[in-house]
């Protein structure tokens, strides 16, 4: 008997033919520990016989379970499966022992055994057909993982009569309430410990299972080989806390959101450059490819476009998705995601063009000044139409706009990830830390315990500057422009409560440090008291400058911007874009950019710097 990892299969005899695992009932009780068999049969999606499709995780697991594949007349051949496909096949087969289901057999679609994967035109022409092959599928089953997968079918049943109430966020009408009270006491009588554990599924990190999942009749796979339609646990999940600190959370939150919408609408409303996006970028798969074609069936109007093609080198893939949404969305939204750091293996980042996106970056770091770009807080470019136009190779993007600064020698050291605070002790009324600060004949402009160094960063910017510039109008620009910066960074849900409050505590402060001894501080003051009052307020703005860097224009204006900012950057207002987009000019190519990052960046948020006369609009090309 022949064993080997991947054998040779026949090639399929048609360009719409599929394969089919075909699994025995055992003539066994209990066939749970007898060795995997099975038929391989061909058949043709466009009438396929009734089938399975199984939905689950690779996980990175090496082959080691033996399946045994019976072909033609007697002889057999073995192929080595991971354990997560073994145990979900194991459990498929026993589902047919059950007396209710009176089935001698059952076919199901699998990825790694049905497509021959070192084949890249068996592989190309069979992904291309994945979203058809789950769609035509009887069912599509949700595996878990033996760690993750309910334990039985009733661990879930409390949540049945949820599937009778629409998604309580799609209507929020005068059933609101009822469906809330059906939600909870759904929750109370859950079991706990299900919930947990099947949150915690790598599956739903997954990029390609978001389009598998996406089927009207998703069941899960539960460890009893009972199926449990998802249409009822959907309901459950959709109104259960959520715990961001889980890694999967935004993962299973997008399956969720996609499984919902395509009961509601016939197109899948998948959008590229959107929040969707956002959480896409942070879900995993083996193949770097796989981040573009597995959202084909889910965007069938941008990223369906996109031919399977394995042999295409990735940063190709990824820069031919980036054109076709920013050309068939009519939009640059996606641009904000070009600032990713770029950690794609076996890609020559330093000869691509700098608007493509990573699409498999490990970067999954979004606050800073682009934690806004799927929000309505700015309109930089005051609601102007976008402008775009590639050029003939598709290689460079011309955008149009206007300068309004370039970054001075004021720049910030990056601000920390992480924003944990000791308890409210982030701000500078800590007599203790400022005596210590004494003892080492160090004085920090905000003195405190806490275990983030954001205010360390933030004062030592404050204090390069007043170091350098001496008390007087230029300072005291200076000062109001960073005042603004923060304030719009801050202001969030609180707007109205913030600026009243801080009326009072700038106009205080502002008295007293006309008294005060250090007339180089003078035009920090106000910031000063911004800081102290909104570190006795929550400290929003600490967790607001997570990662990004503060900096100066050369005339005076503050800025919020990405990481990678630096001097001579130039500031600019780009047509479509709500956001100012820190843009590199090229050393020698006048004219030519690079995309640095967007920014938040005083005065300008509201549209109040775009000019008026399109005459004063300019052309930037980015390569």
């Amino acid at each position: 008997m022949e064993i080997s990892d991947q054998f040779k299969l026949d090639p399929l005899s048609t360009s719409r033919s599929i394969r089919l695992v075909v699994l025995q009932r055992s003539a066994k009780r209990e066939p749970f520990q007898e060795p995997l068999s099975c038929r391989l049969v061909e058949a043709n999606v466009d009438c396929p016989p009734s089938y399975v499709a199984l939905s689950y995780t690779w996980g990175g697991e090496e082959a080691c379970e033996p399946l045994t594949i019976r072909t033609s007349g007697s002889s057999t051949k073995q192929l080595l499966i991971t354990p997560n496909c073994a145990a979900a096949l194991r459990l498929l087969r026993r589902s047919l022992q059950r007396k209710s289901k009176n089935r001698r057999s059952l076919s199901v679609w699998i990825d790694a055994i049905c497509i021959v994967q070192t084949s890249d035109d068996e592989r190309n022409a069979q992904v291309a057909m994945m979203a058809e092959i789950y769609q035509r599928a009887k069912t599509v089953v949700v595996w878990l993982g033996e760690d993750h997968a309910p334990a039985t079918w009733g661990s879930l049943a409390c949540s049945k009569p949820l599937a009778l109430f629409p998604r309580l966020g799609y209507d929020r009408g005068r059933n609101e309430g009822l469906k809330s009270l059906a939600a909870r006491i759904a929750l109370k009588v859950c079991n706990n410990d299900t919930l947990h554990h099947l949150r915690l599924s790598p599956y739903w990190t997954r990029v390609w299972t978001l389009q598998e999942f996406a089927h009207k009749n998703s069941a899960v796979l539960c460890r009893d080989s009972r199926l449990f339609v998802f249409s009822s646990l959907a309901r459950l999940l959709a109104v259960a806390p959520k715990d961001e600190s889980v890694p999967s959370q935004q993962g299973m939150d997008l399956h969720v959101d996609l499984y919902e919408w395509q009961a509601m609408a016939t197109v899948r409303p998948f959008r590229a450059a959107t929040n969707q996006l956002r959480r896409v970028l942070t879900m995993q798969a083996s193949e770097p490819r796989d981040k573009i074609f597995a959202l084909r069936a889910l965007s069938p109007g941008v990223l369906g476009k996109m031919t399977v093609d394995y042999r295409k080198p990735v940063g190709e893939v990824f820069q031919d998705a980036t054109r076709l949404m920013v050309e068939e969305e009519d939009s640059l939204r996606v641009l904000y995601f070009s600032n990713r750091k770029k950690t794609t293996a076996g890609v020559a980042w330093e000869t691509m063009p700098s608007w493509t996106v990573d699409f498999a970056t490990t970067d999954s770091e979004v606050r800073g000044s682009y934690k806004y770009y799927y929000t309505s807080l700015c309109a930089a470019s005051a609601g102007a139409k976008s402008y775009f136009a590639f050029s003939g190779d598709g290689r460079r993007l011309t955008l149009r706009g206007a300068r309004v600064g370039k970054v001075g020698s004021f720049v910030s050291d990056k601000f920390p990830t992480k924003s944990q605070c000791s308890e409210g002790r982030c701000h500078d009324h800590d007599k203790m830390m400022a005596d210590k600060d004494e003892e080492c004949g160090e004085k920090r402009p905000f003195p405190h315990v806490c275990e983030s160094p954001y205010l360390d960063v933030l004062g030592n910017f404050m204090r390069s500057v007043t170091s350098t510039i001496w008390a007087g109008p230029k300072l005291d620009a200076m000062g109001r422009s960073l005042y603004e910066l923060l304030w719009w960074i801050i202001q969030g849900p609180k707007k109205h409560e913030w600026s009243t409050s801080m009326s009072s505590t700038s106009t205080s402060t502002s008295t007293s440090s006309s008294s005060s001894s250090n007339k180089a501080v003078r035009g920090m003051s106000v910031v000063s008291s911004l800081v102290k009052w909104d570190s006795r307020r929550g400290c929003q703005c600490r967790v607001e400058l997570r990662l990004g860097r503060l900096f100066y224009t050369l005339d005076r204006r503050a800025g919020f911007g990405v990481v990678g900012v630096r001097e001579g950057d130039d500031v600019c207002l780009l047509a479509g874009m709500d956001h100012p987009f820190i843009l590199r000019p090229c050393k020698g190519e006048i004219g030519r950019y690079t995309i640095v990052g967007p920014t938040v960046f005083a005065g300008a948020m509201g549209g109040e710097m775009w000019p008026t006369d399109e005459d004063e609009l300019e052309y930037f090309e980015i390569v």
